[in-house]
């Protein structure tokens, strides 16, 4: 296994190519794994580009990152991010997913087609076909920004919600077959509401 580090970036994969006089980039294919040690941040994919002068990494192929977020309970959560292609800044812990991306926390999953992780704010937001599953409840808007730590959600543009609801004496769960729909403005969902 060929290893390769810059600050705070591990990069490891059987095949890594360095190119430039200075080492400039760096390409791994085969199973390539970066750790971010400074946010504790585990990144894997087929292969990566990794960018040393931008301090930058795009990674194709089942892309997957993983982090540790502690919830407003100071408990850690695990966020994992799936998706075709994603790019990591590791200056500002700032990550795109691109393609079938899917972000899920303790709480929710988010599906999308694009999204970006903001590590330090613990957002991760999409502009691009979101929807967010909450237990039996669907969430769709044309911009949904979601706080993993606080497990809360805005939503923007176009906002629908399907509520599953037990019915009358019965506990399981049945599908609510009207839409909520909101105006213009923020739909917030906050599990600590009665």
């Amino acid at each position: 296994h060929a290893k390769i580090s810059a600050r705070n970036v591990r990069m490891s994969s059987p095949v890594i190519e360095i190119y430039g006089d200075d080492g400039h980039l760096a390409y791994a294919r085969g199973p390539v794994e970066i750790f971010d040690t400074r946010s504790g941040t585990h990144i894997t994919a087929d292969e990566a580009l990794f960018i040393r002068g931008e301090h930058r990494a795009i990674l194709r192929g089942h892309a997957k990152l993983v982090a540790q977020i502690k919830d407003k309970t100071n408990k850690k959560e695990k966020l994992q991010l799936t998706a075709e292609e994603l790019e990591r800044n590791f200056e500002t812990a700032v990550s795109w997913a691109r393609g079938n991306v899917v972000a899920t926390g303790r709480s929710a999953t988010l599906y999308a087609n694009a999204a970006q992780f903001l590590e330090t704010e613990d957002l991760v937001r999409s502009e691009d076909k979101p929807k967010i599953y909450s237990n039996s409840d669907v969430f769709l808007a044309e911009k949904i920004q979601w706080d993993i730590a606080r497990n809360t959600a805005d939503f923007r543009g176009n906002v629908r919600a399907y509520f599953s609801r037990p019915e009358e004496g019965d506990r399981r769960r049945k599908p609510v077959e009207s839409a909520v729909r909101a105006e213009e403005g923020t739909l917030t969902k906050d599990d600590s509401l009665p």
